[in-house]
């Protein structure tokens, strides 16, 4: 806890005990403070000052965090009113397809004057730096927050501006390529545990037009067979999770002896994956060979989809606590070190 929240809390809990100590005296008169006014105004200051003063996220470096300098409360507040502009703005843009989906438009109204009168090019002028992201939540999230952390975070790649482009969308504008190509490579990013999913610009596409499905990520595939860690049984199981990337065939940390590491494209639409099968053990039974992902963001334990808890999933019974299909056991702990790590 850092000093500043620390005096805060302690500034607050002393006001607390004299409001208690001045609540305990009896009335002077009819006039005096009663009891329960004393209290509540004590316990409402408490809260807006002292614990709900400031709020940690977790960035998507270990141990550095960005300290949200506003009440709870106003906080809070601020979200609702966000929240609510958003689903405004979502109603808006379908009531508009459907709008469109009725009228009839005339051949003035439908001859393109995109390419031939403005030049539209796919890259615009200094777009190979560019990218959109999308934060895959149910929830509208505190965009002014979110910009500055990832100002913070990529601090090696220097943003040179971001902005949003709607409900949970964004555009980020490096200051060179290889800044750009070097957040895509550290793909899966997350947000407070929701996942950021980023796609290169592209000028053509309208911002709801573009795909946030395909998302790289680096998986774990254990008890495989010594004889099958190699390149091509890498690709092939890559591409039977989705579409691969790369096979990393580096020795040590329990990498081609406890589990062989691949990066594939997976479809986030979908549910997860939680193991491929390799051939028959002795016995006969299929060998099946667990699978974990690497900064896995936040999924559902109920449907195994990326993108919400399963409080919230709209495929799950109503009522229903367990037991789940899916859970923390898909996850690599990114902060404990392999027992075959080498000393």
């Amino acid at each position: 806890m850092s000093p500043e929240i620390r005096a805060k809390r302690e500034s607050a809990w002393e006001f607390m005990m004299v409001l208690r100590k001045i609540s305990r005296k009896r009335k002077a008169d009819e006039g005096g403070l009663d009891f329960g006014v004393i209290m509540t105004v004590g316990w409402i200051w408490f809260w807006i000052e002292g614990w709900g003063f400031a709020k940690r996220v977790r960035s998507n470096r270990a141990g550095k965090f960005i300290i949200r300098e506003k009440p709870l409360v106003v906080t809070l507040w601020q979200q609702r009113c966000t929240k609510g502009r958003g689903r405004i703005n979502r109603s808006m843009a379908d009531e508009m397809t459907k709008q469109m989906e009725n009228l009839k438009f005339s051949e003035e109204e439908l001859a393109d004057v995109g390419e031939e009168k403005l030049g539209l090019s796919k890259h615009m002028e200094g777009s190979e730096k560019w990218m959109v992201g999308k934060l895959v939540s149910p929830k509208m999230v505190d965009t002014g927050l979110l910009i500055r952390v990832f100002f913070a975070v990529w601090k090696d790649t220097p943003l040179e501006e971001a902005m949003t482009l709607g409900p949970n969308l964004f555009l980020f504008k490096f200051k060179q390529v290889e800044f750009k190509e070097s957040v895509l490579n550290r793909c899966p990013l997350s947000f407070n545990g929701e996942l950021l999913a980023l796609k290169v610009f592209d000028g053509i596409l309208s911002p709801h037009k573009y795909n946030f499905g395909p998302l790289p990520m680096w998986v774990r595939v254990y008890k495989v067979q010594l004889g099958m860690m190699t390149q091509q049984m890498g690709e092939i199981i890559g591409d039977r999770m989705g579409s691969h990337i790369a096979v990393d065939m580096r020795e040590g940390e329990g990498r081609m002896g406890e589990f062989l590491r691949v990066r594939t494209e997976i479809d986030n639409l979908s549910h997860l994956r939680r193991c491929v099968t390799l051939g028959r053990l002795p016995d006969g039974n299929p060998r099946i060979c667990m699978v974990k992902y690497e900064r896995l963001p936040k999924f559902c334990y109920y449907c195994g989809v990326i993108g919400h808890g399963w409080e919230l999933c709209t495929t799950k019974p109503e009522g229903f606590e367990g037991p789940f299909q899916f859970g923390e056991c898909l996850r690599v702990d990114m902060g404990k070190p392999s027992t075959q790590r080498k000393r």
